[in-house]
């Protein structure tokens, strides 16, 4: 039996603007805790797990999963730095996070991970700049339908099972 996952979002992520000393200079972060607070009762996703994808508009940056809470996941230090880093260094600031969830009850884990690796390796493909460090490249490719590209046009026959899928 396969497993229903739904998308929500997208959700706008409250940043600060900080002005530094005699604000000549700024410079920005994802807001503290009591912002954050705001973001999760209107979002209402905290609780439920699953992979999230933050976009800078329409450009992924960052695919992630948690087996845990999204309220506990993807506001971690870690991630944090990261995205204030990007924050700072964007010239288009808006930060916005997509959920994936499921209402499904059990042992997703195993899922949850595999749909983080193909989000990740799909963000990558829009996105070569995606902050992600690790599994950004697949496992598998099939050249010319999914993975790493060979140099030139793809063989007749994967263009036609590309056609055929509807890829």
């Amino acid at each position: 039996m396969s497993v229903s996952f739904d998308v929500y979002g997208p959700f706008k992520v409250p940043f600060d603007e900080i002005s530094a000393k005699n604000g000549k200079s700024k410079y920005f972060q994802v807001s503290s805790k009591g912002r954050l607070e705001t973001f999760w009762k209107e979002c209402e996703k905290g609780d439920e797990k699953g992979c999230y994808v933050f976009v800078n508009g329409s450009t992924p940056i960052y695919a992630g999963k948690t087996n845990v809470s999204f309220k506990k996941e993807i506001f971690t230090s870690h991630k944090r730095v990261l995205l204030n880093k990007f924050l700072n260094t964007a010239s288009k600031k808006k930060l916005l996070v997509f959920f994936v969830s499921s209402k499904e009850s059990g042992r997703l884990d195993e899922i949850i991970g595999e749909i983080e690796d193909y989000l990740i390796i799909q963000a990558k493909r829009a996105n070569e700049g995606l902050l992600n460090e690790k599994n950004t490249t697949p496992k598998w490719s099939i050249p010319g339908i999914y993975g790493a590209n060979k140099i030139g046009k793809p063989s007749m026959a994967a263009r036609m099972l590309k056609k055929s899928l509807r890829i």
